[in-house]
């Protein structure tokens, strides 16, 4: 509030005071309007007759929306009056409650079935609730606030009950005031008028008008609301809802204690496929119609056949009408749901021949067994057997299924290798013939495998014989060739109609030019390997129809070549058959090669017949490399801890390895930077340059590598610096705070559980293509060559052929005594 300031003496100008100033408010409050205008009353103390017209003033609230507000205010008088008049207004703190505008609410009328829950989830809406008198705006549209929720609407319990009849004097029943608007536990009716506004809280507010609800008719439940029944034994009803019924006998639907209704329908008698049409109705006492359902249909089928059962045969041949079985075969039986009623019950009945053991069962009819849901026989015994079933349906039709003719055989194919015996050594003529004897024998079934453990030349087949009841087939004799000398297996197997197989297989060597090698089993495992962290012991197997004599294990170390000497080098064992057969074990042990290098071995020998053998001429080679050292990787160009004032720096990396390098990993920040396969590695010299750009951190630089043998090195993790532009002075010391690529390859592997094998971490010998997947991978500001640039020259590869001659020629010498080979101390 404000006054008039002085503008003149006190005895030239007139007082008028403005006193008990309030506010003018309609009657039941001030109402919310969206404005801020405001009305007030006052008294006016002066000399002037017509004081309270000679002064004016303006009011408005402090906001617009509901709650207390506060008056602004201010007097004044007109400038023609300030020379006669002075004005002087009371001070007062003046508020105005605005209240929240009631707005208007109409609830839709709606519908629920007859029988529901009296409840809101249970009323289907004819439309949405609409409300209105929200304050509009200039072109007269009503502003809904924007968190303004729709109230929802609830079910006068007072007003509508569950069972209440849908008509009334036979026209639809329609409830009044049923809905009204939903309030919560503490009274409140749901929604969110907002602020502004309010919903009608009196039920008798007109500015609220409740829906009407009418009940319609619903949907019956067998099971729920009705039962089904028919005559004794001619109804049954499917899972799909269909019903089966005896020609003749009808239909009766009734209603269930609680469902609402007292009254059924019935269908008479039925005679033909169709749909039963029926409804339920609650009438009163006096006969009037309260309630009906909506009407319900039931497919029902005439059941005029019987069902039969369906015999699946699972037996290992089938061959005419019979089925064969080698150790059994199997009848699964089982009743489908065909398109009759079903079945009430199902047995079956084994007939057998006398071989056969087949115990009755127990029951009225003794032979004949369940199998309603279903069964599957075993059969196992040796004999033949017919399997017969009767089903039942649900309306009494009755039905007879026979199966084929089933035989179980479980005697296989007799097999029989004539001229040469198992595990025997054979030196003078083999000719082998196999005869096959069943009497139920499979035509073209007799096979025969001759296998050579060394690649020994098998014998042609010269005649073959098949029969109804076997077969025979008949071998030349091996040929007197050096190359037919081996260890045979002798593989022969035939089949009956049965599906009975027989397999024999028998050993036996030829051996007419000396000695068969072969190598230890562990031995040759080893060597699908050609580099290895440990050392192994080098087993030869010498197989001979004679006594060995003569006997010289030769090693090659790095080129250099020196003789084993029997008890001290090598071990020797003897296995000598009753046959005759001799075999005889070397070993070499693991000691003889424990010194890192590439290691070469040649056993040779002479029989009592004088004849010459060795391990290389048989394709035995033993070749090999033992490296356990660790590979290396010298790094220049990059100096820890160092700050390079430039925009990128080179760094060359020289990996080193006293075998065969596997490949080099390049981490950068913990992170693989780049990948080299020894190839890559091999074809540039064995130098790798790396280029690391400049960066606004201090960066890490790690390099792994690993050999053929499975031997891991990791280098120490550089911390450098390359600034650009940046000043060194303004660069933070080095601190290491981020774990090494090596600390997170360790912490990856265990969790993984995939450490090292240990002495198995063997690698194949193999050349390797001079593409290589670990291709380097570009970081920001490589140049267009790439994250990594290779310099130096290829090497030239080793040459194997010629390292190859130069030890068969050593090998020569020392057998024609012209080389003296200085034993090994």
């Amino acid at each position: 509030p404000g006054t008039e300031p002085e503008s003149e003496t006190e005895s030239q100008i007139s007082i008028l005071r403005v006193k008990n100033i309030r506010v003018k408010e309609p009657e039941g409050g001030r109402i919310y309007d969206g404005t801020d205008q405001i009305e007030l009353l006052f008294d006016v103390e002066g000399a002037a007759e017509n004081a309270a017209e000679l002064v004016a003033y303006e009011a408005r609230l402090n906001g617009t929306d509901a709650g207390v507000r506060q008056v602004i205010y201010r007097f004044w008088l007109p400038e023609e009056e300030k020379d006669r008049y002075r004005l002087e207004a009371e001070t007062a703190l003046l508020q105005v409650n605005i209240l929240p505008k009631t707005l208007e609410v109409q609830i839709p009328d709606g519908w629920r079935t007859y029988g529901s829950t009296v409840s809101a989830e249970e009323i289907h809406l004819l439309g949405n609730v609409q409300v209105t008198g929200f304050v509009k705006d200039k072109e007269g549209r009503e502003q809904i606030p924007e968190d303004f929720v729709l109230p929802q609407v609830d079910v006068n319990q007072n007003a509508v009950r569950q069972w209440d009849p849908m008509y009334e004097d036979g026209r639809q029943r329609i409830y009044r005031n049923a809905l009204i608007l939903r309030r919560t536990a503490s009274g409140e009716i749901t929604g969110n008028p907002s602020g502004n506004y309010r919903f009608p809280s009196e039920p008798e507010d007109k500015r609220c008008k409740t829906g009407s609800l009418t009940v319609v008719q619903g949907s019956i439940w067998h099971g729920k609301d009705y039962e089904m029944t028919g005559d004794e034994e001619s109804l049954f009803c499917s899972e799909d809802g269909i019903l089966w019924v005896r020609a003749g006998t009808g239909l009766h639907v009734r209603p269930l204690e609680g469902s609402g209704y007292n009254q059924g329908t019935d269908s008479g008698a039925l005679f033909q496929d169709g749909l039963f049409s029926f409804s339920l109705k609650q009438k009163s006492k006096q006969g009037k119609l309260l309630a009906d359902s909506l009407e319900g249909q039931l497919a029902y089928r005439v059941d005029a056949s019987a069902p039969e059962a369906v015999l699946n045969i699972q037996a290992d041949r089938h061959w005419g009408a019979v089925y064969y079985g080698q150790k059994q075969a199997a009848v699964s039986i089982s009743v489908p749901a065909d398109e009759q009623s079903g079945i009430r019950s199902a047995e079956y009945f084994i007939a057998a021949s006398q071989e056969a053991e087949v115990g009755p069962a127990s029951g009225e009819e003794g032979w004949w067994r369940d199998c309603t849901q279903g069964a599957r026989l075993e059969l196992t015994q040796e004999g033949t057997y017919v399997i017969y079933v009767r089903t039942r349906d649900r309306v009494g039709n009755q039905a007879y299924v026979k199966s084929p003719q089933i035989v179980i055989d479980s005697s296989g194919p007799g097999l029989t290798i004539e001229g040469v015996k198992d595990n025997s050594a054979n030196a003078g003529s083999v000719k082998l013939k196999i005869s096959c004897r069943d009497p139920y024998y499979k035509e073209n079934s007799l096979r025969v495998k001759i296998t050579g453990a060394n690649g020994g030349t098998a014998p042609a087949s010269i005649g073959k014989e098949e029969g109804t009841e076997g077969a025979w087939v008949q071998f030349a004799d091996f040929p007197e060739e050096k190359s037919a000398d081996d260890m045979y297996t002798v593989t022969a197997w035939a089949e009956d109609l049965a599906g009975n197989r027989t397999e024999k297989e028998i050993h036996f060597s030829v051996n007419r030019f000396g000695s068969v090698y072969a190598l230890g089993e562990e031995t040759a495992r080893m060597l699908a390997g050609f580099y290895h962290r440990t050392a192994f012991p080098v087993v030869f197997l010498e197989t001979n129809i004679d006594y060995v004599g003569e006997v010289q294990l030769l090693c090659r170390k790095d080129g250099s070549v020196f003789a084993l000497e029997r008890e001290r080098d090598y071990s020797v064992m003897l296995n000598e058959a009753e046959d005759g057969w001799k075999q005889y074990r070397y070993t070499v042990p693991a000691r003889t090669f424990s010194r890192e290098g590439t290691y070469e071995v040649l056993l040779m020998s002479r029989d009592r017949a004088n004849n010459s053998s060795d391990s290389q001429t048989q394709k035995k080679s033993v070749r090999f490399s033992i490296d356990y050292s660790k590979p290396e990787c010298f790094v220049t160009g990059i100096e820890e801890n160092k700050i390079y004032q430039a925009e990128e720096i080179w760094a060359c990396l020289e990996p080193r390895d006293n075998g065969r390098m596997k490949e080099l990993k390049i981490y950068l920040d913990g992170k693989e930077d780049a990948a080299y396969t020894a190839e890559q590695i091999d074809g540039q010299g064995g130098l790798l340059k790396w280029k690391a750009v400049s960066e606004d951190h201090w960066q890490r630089l790690q390099i792994y590598v690993s050999d053929e043998a499975g031997n891991e090195a990791w280098t120490e993790e550089i911390p450098f610096y390359v600034a650009g532009q940046t000043a060194a002075e303004s660069i933070p010391p080095y601190e290491n705070t981020e774990k090494s690529a090596k600390a997170l390859a360790e912490e990856e592997r265990s969790r993984k559980g995939t450490g090292k094998q240990g002495n198995k971490s063997v690698q194949k010998e193999t050349k390797q293509n001079g593409d290589s997947s670990a291709v380097p991978q570009s970081r920001k500001k490589r140049d267009a060559q790439g994250s990594a640039v290779l310099a130096g020259v290829e090497l030239p590869p080793r040459n194997l052929l010629l390292a190859g001659c130069i030890f068969a020629a050593l090998i020569l010498l020392l057998l024609l005594g012209i080389v003296r080979i200085r034993r090994k101390r």
